[in-house]
């Protein structure tokens, strides 16, 4: 221990000096401001590109699906025309959808599809609040 002690003592500190380009650096923080910029472009551009291939994904229809309106399913025709298979509000509307506009190819008569479907019989709220007493 002594002798470490001894040796410590003896050994002259070296002064901590920094490099020029280091030194050049910090006394001329706007030396940094264009690389800086050119990092923040580059970072902005990749959360766009990131964002564009999710709404070209599958797994943006599938946060977009939620709610009143789906796409039930898509057939591709060409390279700018396809068919849509929608439901909005329990009905399907099958559209096409192509360069000069979006529109409506088939959909089902609502009382077809109001005759299948069986009539719900009438509540009677007084006779309910009666039983429950």
């Amino acid at each position: 221990m002594k002798l470490a002690a001894a040796i410590a003592g003896t050994l002259p500190v070296a002064a901590v000096t920094l490099p020029a380009a280091a030194q050049e650096q910090v006394a001329n923080p706007l030396a940094q401001l264009p690389s800086m910029g050119l990092s923040l472009a580059l970072v902005l551009a990749l959360i766009v590109a990131a964002a564009w291939l999710l709404r070209r994904s599958p797994w943006g229809a599938l946060a977009r699906a939620s709610g009143q309106l789906k796409i039930v399913a898509t057939l591709p025709l060409g390279p700018k025309e396809r068919l849509v298979l929608v439901e909005a509000g329990g009905q399907r509307v099958l559209l096409g959808v192509g360069p000069a506009g979006i529109f409506p190819i088939h959909q089902p008569a609502t009382e077809a599809a109001d005759a299948a479907r069986p009539a719900a019989a009438p509540v009677d709220f007084g006779h309910l609040l009666e039983e429950r007493r």
